[in-house]
């Protein structure tokens, strides 16, 4: 089950680089896990390869202050299955906000909260 420290989404969506934020605004940190449904069930990841620069690219063009060094993107084989782990830690330089939406509530969270940052 997602909890304030694991997010599962069942494919790469639009909402990757809100989870990576909160979890770079959260103590502690958190996971991304690609190619799994919110129960935790793996489902895969069709094309890792692909999937993995989008991650990459996406989190280093889309999320300021800038994280460079700041998470692991990882392919792992579970239950026979591919998914894909996006590591994300506790940033140093906090609050990170999306890019484009700006260090507003829109922009800026942590898990499990309406909005807010720290």
């Amino acid at each position: 089950m997602e909890n304030n420290r694991i997010e599962y989404k069942r494919e790469l969506n639009d909402r990757l680089e809100r989870a990576v934020v909160s979890f770079l605004n959260y103590p502690g940190g958190g996971e991304v896990i690609i190619g799994a449904d919110d129960n935790g069930d793996t489902v895969g990841v069709s094309d890792l390869d692909s999937t993995q620069l989008k991650i990459i690219d996406r989190v280093r063009n889309n999320i300021k202050p800038q994280t460079l060094g700041l998470f692991d993107v990882v392919l792992t084989e579970l239950n026979d299955k591919n998914i894909i782990r996006v590591i994300v830690p506790c940033g140093q330089q906090r609050p990170y906000y999306i890019r484009k939406l700006g260090m507003s509530e829109q922009g800026c969270f942590i898990p499990h909260t309406k909005s807010g940052c720290i």
